[in-house]
């Protein structure tokens, strides 16, 4: 072995570098190079044509839903769907209507928004879900009344998450209090604190045929502005005879 390696490979201190070694250490060198050109070309190849192919492994988000139904004197009212987590429900003028939502779906915890057609306002109810503020920490369930004075389309979105973290305005929040009534009065859309059968105005008539009271005379004028009562069946006593002097 060590005389092969001076044969082709040793490089002398001093002295010139035969032709034999300088040959084979080119050779070497040209080898490597190829080698590693082919390395790197391979690895190009195998990453550009490789593929992963994966059948039945599916990714599921969690989705929040909602179940509603409306109730008008103990009669459902239909509520459509109307998109992905939109629900709406046409409601009658004059009427209340009890409304009642449920927990639905595979998110732990959300909310529902609460508008009409042409209110600006959206109200947010509590946590339907998850919930530290709920009995037991979960709500299943809620119900409010909804009371509207002209007829109009009501409309609730799931919402998934907090309110609070989507940054709802508290103004606008139904809690959980059976008690709770909201309005919709045109296009204004409110919570009402009282009984919502006294904001069903209905049309009051008004009396025209209205006696007017004349303006009493002054106290020192009351007897002679007084005409004296004309009474047909009064004696009439005639005057005095004129004396003539005969």
């Amino acid at each position: 072995m060590n005389k092969l390696y001076r044969e082709y490979f040793y490089i002398p201190k001093e002295g010139r570098i035969r032709e034999k070694v300088l040959m084979t250490r080119a050779v070497f060198s040209v080898l490597f190079m190829l080698a590693c050109l082919a390395a790197i070309t391979i690895t190009a190849y195998a990453y550009f044509s490789a593929s992963i192919v994966s059948v039945g492994n599916s990714i599921y988000t969690a989705r929040f839903d909602l179940t509603i139904t409306a109730v008008e004197s103990e009669e459902p009212v239909e509520v459509v769907p109307s998109g992905i987590g939109k629900y709406k429900a046409e409601l009658e003028a004059g009427k209340s209507y009890l409304i009642t939502m449920g927990h639905a779906g595979t998110a732990s915890t959300g909310f529902c928004v609460i508008t009409a057609v042409d209110c600006e306002a959206q109200y947010h109810t509590c946590q339907l879900g998850v919930d530290a503020g709920a009995e037991d920490g979960f709500r299943n369930s809620f119900s409010f009344t909804l009371t509207v004075t002209d007829t109009t389309v009501a409309t609730f979105l799931a919402h998934w998450g907090t309110s609070s973290y989507y940054g709802f305005d508290s103004e606008y929040y139904i809690d959980d209090d059976d008690a709770n009534v909201i309005m919709i009065i045109g296009d204004v859309l409110t919570l009402a604190a009282f009984d919502p059968n006294a904001l069903v105005t209905t049309d009051v008539p008004v009396t025209t045929d209205v006696p007017v009271t004349a303006d009493p005379p002054a106290s020192g004028d009351a007897l002679s502005a007084a005409p004296a009562p004309a009474d047909s069946d009064a004696p009439v006593t005639a005057g005095a005879p004129e004396t003539t002097g005969e």
